[in-house]
């Protein structure tokens, strides 16, 4: 089995928090810390490679969205995203 068949054990993302307008980013940040985004991230990609980026989106309520881009920073383990890989979330820096 190549690394690239191998569910990642770990998976970490990144956003630029200046990237977010400032009436939007207390939302944006409170989503993008959820459990359910983050298992929509589990779901939404088979598989993923360090320094890709994806265009994703939250919610700022009332069913308002707002883009956000996240990169992935580090992949522990293979490429590929299941069920069991651990996503984490932080802010760039």
């Amino acid at each position: 089995m190549s690394d690239a068949a191998e569910t990642a054990a770990r998976v970490v993302f990144s956003y630029d928090p200046g990237a977010i307008d400032d009436v939007s980013r207390y939302w944006v940040e409170d989503e993008l810390s959820k459990e359910r985004f983050e298992g929509y991230l589990r779901r939404a990609h088979d598989a993923v490679a360090e320094g890709e980026e994806l265009e994703e989106f939250v919610s700022k309520g009332c069913g308002v969205p707002v883009d956000v881009r996240l990169r992935v920073e580090r992949l522990e383990g293979g490429a590929a995203v299941g069920s069991e890989t651990t996503v984490e979330i932080r802010r760039r820096e």
